[in-house]
């Protein structure tokens, strides 16, 4: 019982880091800001 508490409470230190890094990274450039129409300027433009 305290080993799943542990876990579900701290997941980021064993099966979240892995996880952590490709969401964090593909969570900003997925998310483009909506003062910077500089990204979907050049797709509309193609």
């Amino acid at each position: 019982m305290d080993d799943r508490d542990e876990r579900s409470a701290r997941p980021s230190d064993q099966e979240d880091p892995f996880d952590d890094i490709p969401r964090s990274g593909s969570s900003r450039p997925r998310a483009p800001r909506p003062g910077a129409p500089r990204r979907p300027a050049p797709r509309s433009r193609a």
